[in-house]
């Protein structure tokens, strides 16, 4: 599963038939849920479809919000 890692792993993606699922945690889901409610949420993360265009701003508040909490944690 690709994912990013910095000092631990902060997002990581899995594509299905017709979406990506979008793994973030769910202390991430909750942030964006009050963020951003149109997405589609699983328990620990949220759905891209591919008939969609791709939310820029949410995925960028996510990997923003993941850095501040865990980027500089060097104990992860």
């Amino acid at each position: 599963m690709p994912s990013y890692w910095q000092n631990t792993y902060l997002i990581h993606f899995q594509a299905f038939k017709h979406h990506v699922n979008v793994y973030v945690g769910p202390e991430a889901v909750a942030y964006l849920q009050e963020n951003y409610p149109e997405l589609s949420f699983t328990k620990r993360g949220f759905q891209l479809r591919y008939d969609q265009e791709i939310p820029t701003n949410p995925l960028r508040a996510v990997c923003q919000w993941q850095l501040q909490k865990y980027g500089d944690n060097d104990e992860a």
